[in-house]
């Protein structure tokens, strides 16, 4: 799931601004052709609307909290690594997002 969330972030991210993902709809292409969310997820992200973004950070940051609580390695330096990493991932996202906006790089 950390994968597929990810890279769903990112093609969120991008979308706007990709000839290739700018045409895909999230209830389509994101679960048959880029086999990046399940119908489930789909419908409980699509309300998000514009918190898309957010909601898959949330989503992975339960995933990463799921892999560090079976993960008998991971000590708190991880846990805090991953969460700040997290936290700026989700910064990044949401500039990346609004610069995208401002200048519509891609019109």
């Amino acid at each position: 799931k950390i994968y597929r969330y990810l890279n769903c972030l990112h093609a969120i991210t991008y979308q706007s601004v990709s000839i290739e993902l700018d045409d895909m709809q999230i209830e389509n292409e994101f679960i048959d052709v880029l086999n990046l969310l399940t119908k489930e997820e789909v419908e409980r992200l699509v309300p998000m609307d514009n918190k898309m973004r957010d909601c898959m950070v949330g989503w992975l940051g339960i995933e990463a909290i799921s892999f560090l609580k079976h993960d008998s390695v991971a000590g708190k330096f991880v846990a805090h690594s991953l969460m700040d990493s997290l936290k700026d991932l989700r910064g990044i996202a949401g500039n990346h997002h609004d610069l995208f906006i401002q200048d519509r790089a891609n019109s």
